[in-house]
């Protein structure tokens, strides 16, 4: 067995047990496996566990632990990463205009669009996959902590709060 990971295949080579359409028994004869290539497998009878396995295999909502959200200014990826899958589930774009200028006159409206899109995709993504147990927030600049602050005022929003989303004071005891 040949892992390639830069082209995400896997080549599997073996002696045939038994005769084949196309292949003597006893030949030599290798199988590529490759990323974005369908694969079929069959199996007379499934048992509920070789089911089970297989579901969770393919599905990265059923099995990823951890979400990431890397953010730059105007640009956001969100993928979720389990066990045996890594998955991006959505990839955001916004053109933003200029900070000065007559053209910065948009820019905040742009920016508070694209953090709107950010939470929409976490949203969708995250209440579909109920085994996620961590969210990750990366990328350079101030793009992070902004989306960190527009997600804290809309989920204390959410919750009734409205205040701001910090879990600071309190019960010390």
């Amino acid at each position: 067995m040949d892992f390639d990971a830069e082209g995400g295949s896997l080549r599997v080579s073996g002696r045939c047990c038994r005769q084949l359409e196309h292949i003597k028994t006893g030949s030599f004869h290798t199988l590529v496996l490759e990323k974005n290539r369908a694969l079929e497998i069959s199996k007379c009878v499934w048992d509920s566990v070789d089911s089970e396995i297989i579901a969770i295999a393919c599905d990265p909502t059923k099995s990823a632990h951890l979400a990431i959200m890397l953010v730059t200014e105007g640009s956001a990826l969100l993928a979720l990463i389990g066990s045996s899958v890594t998955s991006i589930c959505a990839t955001i774009q916004t053109q933003l205009p200029g900070k000065r200028g007559a053209s910065g006159l948009g820019y905040d409206k742009a920016w508070a669009k694209f953090l709107a899109r950010c939470s929409d995709a976490l949203n969708t993504h995250l209440l579909t996959a109920p085994s996620i147990r961590c969210l990750v927030l990366a990328g350079p600049g101030f793009a992070k902590d902004a989306l960190k602050d527009h997600l804290d005022k809309t989920l204390s929003r959410a919750a009734g709060g409205g205040s701001g989303g910090s879990n600071s004071g309190g019960n010390n005891s």
